[in-house]
Order: C-alpha cells, then sequence, then structure tokens
C-alpha cells in the first residue's frame, strides 16, 4: 500500500514540473502597458552654429539626454563630451545674444564652460574651456540656471542650500 501511495505521490510531482508555470496575479500589480516612446529633437540656430538636443519623449514628457553641434566645415555633428543633462540645470539659450559664445553645463552639478563659438570645435574634440563658471573659492555646491545678460554678461546660481547664491560673470574685453 505504502508504494502505491508513494508512486502516487511521485507521478503528482512529476506532473506538476511538466506543466509550464502559471502567472500570478497581485492586488497591487498595475497593469502592464507599453509605454509611448519616440525620438524628439530640438534645434537652436545662432549664426552659422547649431545646437541639437535630442532624446525621447516619454507618455507626453519630453526628456533631453544628448547636445550635439553642427559646426561649418565639419562632416558631422560633434557631440558636446559630457552628455549628462538633467532639467533644470541646462536650458536652449546656450548661446550668447550675439552668437560670439555659449555656456555649457560641465555636467548636472556644474560647473559652467564659457567657450568662445570660434573655438567650440576644439572645445568639443576635448580641449579646455575658456572660462570655467563655479561657486566661490574654497566652497563646494552645485551650480544652475545660467543666463546670457548681453552679449558679455552670464548670470547664474550657486550653493548646495536655500537659497542659492546668485553671480554674475563678465566675459574679459580681451575675448569678446
Amino acid at each position: 500500500m505504502r508504494a502505491i501511495v508513494l508512486a502516487a505521490a511521485l507521478a503528482a510531482c512529476s506532473s506538476r514540473t511538466r506543466e509550464a508555470p502559471r502567472p500570478t496575479a497581485s492586488r497591487d500589480a498595475a497593469p502592464a502597458t507599453a509605454a509611448a516612446v519616440a525620438p524628439i529633437e530640438h534645434r537652436e540656430r545662432c549664426g552659422d552654429v547649431t545646437a541639437i538636443w535630442s532624446g525621447q519623449r516619454r507618455d507626453g514628457r519630453d526628456d533631453y539626454d544628448r547636445l550635439a553641434f553642427e559646426l561649418p566645415g565639419e562632416p558631422v555633428a560633434l557631440k558636446f563630451p559630457h552628455g549628462e543633462m538633467y532639467p533644470p540645470y541646462w536650458s536652449f539659450g546656450v548661446f550668447a545674444p550675439d552668437c560670439g559664445n555659449v555656456v555649457l553645463l560641465h555636467s548636472y552639478t556644474g560647473p559652467y564652460h564659457v567657450v568662445a563659438v570660434r573655438g567650440l570645435a576644439a572645445y568639443l574634440r576635448g580641449g579646455p574651456p575658456d572660462h570655467v563658471l563655479a561657486g566661490r573659492p574654497g566652497e563646494s555646491g552645485a551650480v544652475s540656471d545660467a543666463v546670457w545678460l548681453d552679449a558679455s554678461h552670464v548670470r547664474y546660481q550657486w550653493g548646495c542650500c536655500d537659497p542659492p547664491v546668485t553671480l554674475d560673470f563678465e566675459l574679459p574685453p580681451t575675448t569678446r
């Protein structure tokens, strides 16, 4: 009798392992839906240079995560080397009003780099920036919200805590 019960139990167990696993439902599980994802692009042209932001639109939200520049005489768009773009730290307003300079966020916490457009290709290939905009010497904190006030002045915020400090930078006359 024991042999029959044992054989029946083994047969039941082995037949369960051959069945396809059954999905389990959870009260907390959300229904699976495919996220609507589409490529997006935003272009800003200043003189003969174009800044091209690209990314994806997900469920109605625009997420830009790459920046490249089309420059005259360049066969392909040169990409911004650091590629970390997290709104609200960056903006589309990178060009000075006279198209002579750009202000670029080096990483999502800073610093900002100011580069003359005439030297942008060299910078995008790894060259140094013309100017570095950070916080106060010897103190740490992130930078954000850079805006061109005119062709030679940039205003940005710096700080680790609220309220941030507003700083102004003026291009030296020799680099304007």
